[in-house]
């Protein structure tokens, strides 16, 4: 790709929406965790105010295109952490705590799958797309994807 695309938004694509999880193809200076990485996976979840948001990106080519892979978001509101998953391992995790107020918004739509643009869908597929009302596990996280890998290849 030449250009981000959303996985999924809460809102358009802006580091200022409640939610944002996308392949980002410069991270820039700005994430708390992976500053200045490329053509990355990247995770924002916003506080009360864009000042209180938790913004992290994974290693450079940390996501490939025409590759099959498994992500997993952890939102901690409890101990005030994202954990990002990638195909059942750890791949990086927050520092910065946030209050998670913003990511309540109810005036932004949730959005799967579509370029940063708005203007039309990503390019891939979903295999599926699940929402737990508690966080999963690391130990949970990896037999899920265990359970799954094998439909991947």
């Amino acid at each position: 790709y030449n250009n981000d695309q959303d996985f999924i938004t809460k809102g358009n694509h802006s580091g200022t929406r409640p939610l944002t999880i996308w392949y980002d193809i410069d991270a820039g200076s700005t994430p708390s965790v992976g500053a200045n990485n490329e053509r990355c996976l990247s995770v924002i979840v916003r506080g009360s105010n864009n000042d209180e948001r938790i913004w992290i990106a994974g290693p450079t080519d940390s996501i490939e295109g025409d590759k099959d892979f498994a992500i997993d978001i952890v939102i901690d509101t409890t101990n005030k952490r994202v954990h990002a998953y990638k195909d059942g391992e750890l791949l990086m995790e927050s520092g910065v705590n946030s209050d998670f107020v913003g990511i309540k918004a109810v005036t932004n739509t949730l959005r799967l799958g579509i370029d940063a643009a708005g203007a039309k869908d990503m390019e891939g597929r979903f295999y599926y797309f699940r929402i737990y009302e508690r966080c999963l596990s690391a130990d949970e996280i990896k037999k899920n994807y265990n359970a799954v890998k094998g439909r991947f290849t």
